[in-house]
């Protein structure tokens, strides 16, 4: 089977991380995978996370993905934003859509215009938690048919790592310095308890990685004002070092995983750091709700800060072996539920399913 995956996204993020992980495993799985990026050249950043995989990058406009199509004929396209759903209508490569699949990573998108209920009507879509598949039935006009529930996962550790247990323990954040995230409320509630309880600086170093979009001048200005925030006597136990292409080192060395979002749709590094045995502590919004639970992590209320101080001192009075405990829960629910390997080939046998390969080897394509 012939996949495309079609990504047009101004940034490297966690989806196009989860893409080029996706499109690694599949190809383990005997599928033939091209990645085309068509508004940022991606490619860079591809490479060192494919390593020795076959699957094929591609960029450019849409004249040269045209030529691609053309060129593959693929069984199937997978689009991760409403933005190619909708240069591809306006295109006109949809006079025959019934392999494009449209899965949400992200969101369910700010086009809701006549366009996109059509291209909703024709699309399979795949939503990767229940909570998201169950609110996608009030806010998007998918048939039943074409509504499926699929969790995307990541590669797992192959231990869980022993950390010491001895002061400084190490809380970590890994998101894109921006408001949604919400990292001012967390540095502020995380200064609020150093303060109030001066024992939690001795126990803690607090590390925001992360920077804003290239292009976002607020998001700058927003990474400054935090920075600015942090009295000068905590400056070395509230860290900012910048954005890391090491995610995982960071959460094998880190003891728990901060996750602040204010509503996010998946969160690809929560379920990085259950991979390693890592922690988390997050809201309790969004897909927290589900991908998060107390016999791994902790829930944290930033509309209450004083939650944020309760939570670590029951981290400051916990033993070593309940906390290899949370580890071992956390990596075991990874290992049921997000292990690329088992997700991938369940997605790979619905694909096959619902896009039998027969099906598309004596038809015209529809591109051209």
């Amino acid at each position: 089977m012939k996949i495309l995956h079609w990504l047009h996204t101004r940034n490297w993020g966690g989806l196009e991380k989860f893409v080029v992980l996706f499109a690694c495993e599949l190809q383990k799985q005997s599928c033939k995978n091209t990645i085309f990026f068509s508004q940022r050249n991606g490619i860079a950043d591809s490479r060192e996370l494919l390593q020795n995989s076959t699957v094929e990058l591609r960029s450019g406009n849409h004249l040269d993905l045209w030529q691609t199509l053309r060129e593959q004929s693929p069984d199937a396209i997978i689009h991760y934003t409403g933005s190619t759903m909708y240069a591809a209508w306006l295109a006109g490569l949809l006079k025959l859509p019934k392999n494009h699949i449209r899965i949400f990573m992200h969101g369910f998108g700010y086009k809701h215009d006549i366009y996109h209920h059509y291209l909703y009507q024709k699309f399979n879509c795949c939503f990767p938690t229940r909570l998201t598949h169950s609110q996608s039935k009030e806010r998007l006009p998918i048939p039943e048919k074409r509504r499926h529930f699929q969790y995307f996962g990541v590669p797992l550790a192959r231990k869980v790592p022993k950390k010491s247990w001895n002061s400084p323990l190490t809380l970590v954040s890994l998101s894109r310095i921006e408001p949604a995230k919400r990292i001012c409320e967390l540095v502020e509630a995380v200064i609020n308890a150093f303060q109030i309880n001066p024992n939690l600086q001795e126990r803690f170093v607090i590390k925001i990685f992360g920077k804003p979009h290239d292009h976002d001048t607020k998001g700058q200005e927003y990474l400054r004002q935090l920075q600015q925030m942090v009295p000068h006597q905590l400056t070395t136990k509230i860290l900012f070092p910048g954005f890391t292409y090491e995610p995982n080192l960071i959460l094998e060395q880190a003891h728990f995983l901060f996750f602040t979002s204010q509503n996010e749709f998946y969160g690809f590094s929560l379920l990085e750091a259950l991979a390693t045995g890592t922690p988390t502590i997050t809201v309790r919004q969004g897909s927290f709700i589900e991908l998060n639970q107390e016999n791994y992590g902790r829930f944290i209320d930033l509309e209450n800060p004083e939650s944020v101080q309760k939570v670590l001192e029951e981290i400051n009075t916990m033993t070593a072996l309940e906390y290899e405990a949370l580890q071992d829960n956390a990596r075991n629910r990874a290992d049921a539920e997000f292990d690329i390997s088992k997700t991938t080939d369940q997605f790979r046998q619905w694909l096959t399913t619902h896009y039998p390969r027969d099906a598309y080897s004596s038809r015209k394509a529809p591109w051209g």
